[in-house]
């Protein structure tokens, strides 16, 4: 199919240029969008010329920060005139990133969805609000965070129809609570969405909770904390202060790792990962740190692209609890895997 759920351009009916948006290819959104923004009642010409002086345009553009189409509107013209005058009077206009931020608060960009019933929807995107300092400045928090996001997240660059590109950020997770904590500790506003288990084409898609967040300047501090787009296989481990290591540890074990019992008297550690130089040198801070080398597991034909360590004594079972969650709140950590933990210390 020429798109997921059309076969042409609902428009023209090519296969030709690519797929936009909600059926249209490039040039017949692009198309449908300018003729959006003209399909309003214009005054008789001369009309608009005297109702946009510079002051008036002033006022409504920037102190008002009205659109260029609401402008338009108002004063009864195309938007590219309300865009013409603007240079003509030296008013200066937005940037792509200001004009989408605006139109994002006033809920003026939105798309449809259907669910698995067929019913379709609207969804209006709303701008999302977090710490922006939040990864900026080392604190445990950040490094616990910064930890769950190596794992379970997700940056990559999209653009849109104009060539503007724009950072994204996504999380997610099978237990909801890791991405409420995620999104607390970053006084982040963005909402909880929800995936279904699911079986296609004998593959098993797994319920999840996630998040996304599309800003460049977070998309840059993470870029600078060593994250990469499309990481799994080829991250590498980030330059971490010492004090904050352990939480960042954290932050890898409850994304990627796990705590196991074996016949209700072992307990077993896993930390696991995608990329084998990352879950290398993991392997060696954790050396520096006092714990024995472990051999590197995985990277066979049943699992090409997995890499783990694991601690099998129950000593370094202990020194590996305390080294993570010795002193850190409930808001930095997941509850279930710390309580296998303590159930085993109980009985043994």
């Amino acid at each position: 199919m020429w798109a997921r759920k059309f076969e042409k351009c609902v428009r023209c009916g090519t296969t030709e240029n690519k797929h936009l948006a909600k059926g249209f290819c490039i040039q017949c959104y692009t198309l449908k969008t300018e003729a959006d923004h003209k399909n309003h009642s214009r005054n008789k010409r001369g009309v608009a010329d005297e109702f946009l002086t510079k002051e008036k345009l002033n006022e409504l553009y920037h102190e008002l920060r009205m659109s260029l189409t609401d402008i338009g509107i108002l004063a009864g013209c195309t938007r590219v005139n309300v865009h013409y005058k603007l240079k003509k009077f030296g008013l200066g206009s937005r940037s792509k990133a200001d004009a989408r931020t605006l139109a994002l608060d006033k809920g003026k960009i939105s798309t449809s969805r259907i669910d698995p019933d067929g019913i379709e929807s609207k969804v209006v995107f709303q701008k999302i609000r977090f710490n922006e300092d939040f990864f900026k400045t080392w604190s445990a928090e950040m490094a616990y965070v910064l930890g769950l996001i190596y794992t379970d997240g997700n940056l990559h660059f999209r653009k849109d129809k104009s060539g503007y590109e724009l950072g994204v950020l996504s999380f997610g997770q099978k237990d909801k609570e890791l991405v409420v904590k995620c999104l607390n500790l970053m006084d982040c506003d963005a909402k909880i969405r929800y995936k279904a288990r699911k079986v296609l084409d004998n593959t098993v898609s797994g319920e999840l909770y996630y998040f996304s967040i599309g800003n460049n300047l977070l998309a840059k501090d993470l870029l600078e904390l060593g994250l990469i787009p499309n990481k799994s296989l080829s991250m590498k481990f980030p330059e971490i202060p010492e004090d904050y290591l352990r939480h960042f540890v954290r932050g890898i074990f409850e994304g990627d790792g796990s705590v196991y019992l074996e016949s209700g008297r072992s307990i077993r550690i896993k930390l696991l990962s995608g990329s084998k130089q990352f879950i290398e040198e993991l392997n060696q801070k954790l050396i520096a740190l006092g714990f024995s080398k472990r051999p590197i597991y995985g990277g066979t034909p049943s699992t090409p692209n997995a890499y783990f360590i694991r601690y099998n004594s129950i000593t370094e079972v202990r020194k590996f609890f305390s080294l993570i969650y010795s002193g850190v709140s409930e808001s930095n950590f997941l509850s279930r895997k710390k309580r296998v933990f303590l159930d085993f210390f109980k009985l043994n």
